[in-house]
């Protein structure tokens, strides 16, 4: 194609990047518009960059091509831009270099400019990074000026600009074969190289399945481990597998790969790269004349890789395994692999060696896991390892690839510290008391133990929050767990389950009148905490207890619903002091004759939405977002078929705490039994149509 030629077509191009651009139309229909597939490759590679790209004539100055990105980052529209000096466009204006650029054609090497002022179309002005490079494209120079927006962290930018010089360094002369595929592992991309590697056209791998390509024999276990990995969506590394050439010879390939998630963490499919590794296998036969080759890759990982033959004994320890576990060279080679391994390991480490020797099975090959290992100085951090085997002369080795995650693991055990504590007062959340709880009251079962469980409410809560603001609030739940450390012992667990409500798992309880006890200390800390208070922010609480009889044993549920009524007796001024109960109350449940799988919702008038768990004609169990008050005459209504609905009188016979809700577990829930009173005939004769219409 002549000069003339190119820059006519370059001329239509940019007209249809106009048109397309007001017109939002798809790559698919540009395809039907005389968009020729390198064109379509070279638009997608430019408009799914994540930095700003100007393509640039080097001859005449005018930009021939601008990216989504750069767009969106100046404010310009395309229009603006297409056909314009580079020059005069910030920060280009500004760097007299640009100028020298047009005019040296022997330059090869990219330019860099760091910092540089971009103001926007608004006037906004923003530190960009500039690279340029100047490159032939169908006998013409151009310019690829590359723009991202930089931090002003000196550290972070110094970090990715070694990440962006070794992309491109790895891009511009990667020997591998890069691909993707969907999340069945069908191919969906394809780069060129892998027509040296396995003898198909790219266009001929897209569509066939990954393990289409393995190896006959090994094609079912390879294809198992490898679904393993798209079915915890973790990415894989270094994945050995044998595939068959166009020609049917056998390649080796060295696979790595990354997940690719939607927003909702959805697997999309995977990306990867194949290195043709059939070489190196093939000289391994010989480990003697690579044994240079390998100990020079191996010195530059910087993970820990370590070499042992079928006995344990180490042959070849690489730089990165000296700084992991502190020896050198000279003090593991011929030496046994159990030395790094916690004495408590040995034997099993020992009989899997020996079993893979006689038997070549074991789960842990070609997988990535988790184990404790030690250092020269006998201290154990957790290390994860990946072990592959090969045969030479008949003998077999092992390589092994251990990375430090200490700091991982630590990361992962805070993590699961705040899931299970309540981030405001300290103590253990709803979620994290009812995991303790849970395993305590399975061992006061089985070993006929006794303990007993604290329900406590701030009083006034809300009053202190109108009056003081919502800081002082959360400074008064603060106070309280203060109050409840102070009160109890180490081994009682407290928690905050949620609001202003607490409760505590008092361990082998060995006073008769333990509760007197309890309710005698709380009260004190209260009075020591008030006395320093200031006015109006006295602190007061309502409490009930029940005790947990091994010998009529109930649920942790049951047990936190019967502290949670005592306390609201205690609150509503139904007993002076704390109450107390020993087991839960069994007669308090009723209505439950017909379950309804999904339950029709019931409107209560005076406390809101409901949900129908049990009913009957005489009456029904409801969960409920807040508490619905004992002895209390609530007017109910039911929803039925063709918009119609029933109306009733009900009386709350039972009230407790149900759980957590499963959309937000910071969200208590509540449970209650209505009785219905004034039941008439005629909606008598309703009920029992609507009990007849939802059990069909």
């Amino acid at each position: 194609m002549g000069s003339e030629d190119h820059k006519e077509e370059l001329s239509r191009f940019r007209q249809r990047r106009i048109d397309e651009s007001e017109k939002k139309a798809t790559v698919h229909k540009t395809s039907e518009e005389e968009i020729t597939f390198p064109e379509m490759r070279y638009r997608r590679l430019i408009e799914a960059a994540p930095d700003g790209i100007l393509i640039v004539d080097a001859e005449t100055g005018l930009i021939n091509d601008v990216n989504p990105f750069f767009l969106k980052l100046s404010g310009y529209s395309l229009r603006e831009l297409l056909g314009k000096k580079l020059q005069k466009i910030g920060p280009f204006k500004k760097t007299r270099e640009i100028n020298e650029l047009f005019s040296d054609h022997e330059r090869k090497e990219c330019i860099r400019y760091d910092d540089l002022p971009l103001e926007t179309k608004d006037g906004q002005v923003i530190d960009v990074e500039v690279i340029i490079n100047l490159y032939m494209l169908n006998h013409e120079r151009v310019m690829q000026c590359n723009v991202r927006e930089t931090s002003g962290l000196k550290k972070v930018e110094d970090a990715l600009r070694e990440s962006e010089r070794r992309y491109r360094d790895i891009a511009e002369n990667a020997r591998e074969w890069i691909w993707e595929v969907d999340a069945a592992g069908k191919y969906s991309f394809s780069s060129n190289v892998v027509e040296k590697i396995l003898g198909y056209r790219a266009d001929e791998i897209l569509g066939k399945y990954f393990y289409d390509l393995f190896h006959p024999e090994d094609r079912e276990e390879l294809k198992r481990v490898a679904l393993e990995a798209f079915a915890t969506k973790q990415p894989f590394r270094e994945f050995l597998n044998r595939n068959l050439h166009k020609s049917g010879r056998t390649v080796w390939l060295s696979t790595s790969g990354i997940p690719l998630l939607d927003d909702s963490g959805n697997l999309l499919g995977y990306r990867g790269v194949d290195a043709d590794i059939t070489e190196m296998i093939i000289t391994a036969e010989s480990l003697r004349e690579s044994e240079e080759l390998f100990r020079s890759v191996a010195q530059s990982a910087l993970d820990a890789i370590i070499v042992t033959d079928d006995t344990g004994n180490i042959r070849l320890w690489n730089d990165a395994a000296e700084s992991l576990f502190g020896y050198s060279t000279d003090e593991t080679v011929g030496k046994q692999l159990t030395m790094i391994i916690p004495e408590r390991f040995r034997t099993a480490h020992a009989k899997g060696l020996q079993k893979y020797v006689s038997s070549g099975k074991t789960k842990v090959m070609g997988r990535q896991y988790e184990i404790m290992v030690r250092n020269k100085e006998g201290r154990e951090f957790p290390a994860e390892i990946s072990v592959s085997s090969w045969t030479s002369r008949g003998n077999i080795f092992f390589t092994g690839i251990v990375r430090d995650i200490t700091v991982r693991k630590q990361l992962e055990e805070k993590m699961h510290a705040l899931c299970n504590t309540d981030e405001l007062t300290g103590l253990l959340n709803r979620r994290g008391f009812l995991t303790l709880a849970q395993k305590h009251i399975e061992i006061a079962r089985r070993n006929k133990r006794n303990f007993s469980l604290l329900y406590l409410d701030l009083n006034d809560m809300k009053k202190i929050n109108d009056a003081f603001g919502h800081r002082a609030g959360d400074q008064a739940l603060i106070d309280i767990a203060d109050v409840l450390r102070r009160t109890f012992r180490a081994s009682d667990i407290i928690a905050r389950i949620g609001g202003d409500e607490f409760t505590v798992l008092i361990t082998e309880t060995r006073f008769s009148a333990i509760e007197n006890i309890i309710d005698h200390h709380i009260q004190d800390n209260l009075r020591m905490h008030n006395e320093h208070a200031e006015e109006g922010c006295t602190l007061s609480v309502s409490m009930g207890m029940v005790h947990y009889n091994s010998d009529q044993p109930c649920t942790l549920e049951e047990l936190l619903a019967r502290a949670d009524e005592l306390m609201y007796e205690h609150k509503q001024g139904l007993k002076e002091t704390m109450p107390t109960s020993i087991g839960v109350k069994r007669e308090e449940r009723g209505y439950e004759r017909y379950k309804a799988e999904n339950g029709p919702s019931s409107e209560l008038v005076v406390s809101g939405g409901a949900i129908i768990k049990n009913i009957s004609l005489g009456g029904m169990s409801l969960r409920t977002a807040q508490r619905l008050t004992k002895n209390t005459i609530y007017n109910v209504r039911i929803p039925c078929r063709n918009n119609e609905e029933m109306a009733s009188k009900g009386c709350v016979v039972w009230t407790s705490l149900g759980g957590v809700s499963e959309k937000d577990d910071a969200e208590p829930y509540y449970e209650a039994g209505l009785r219905f009173i004034e039941l008439n005939e005629s909606l008598r004769s309703s009920l029992e149509k609507y009990l007849i219409d939802i059990a069909k």
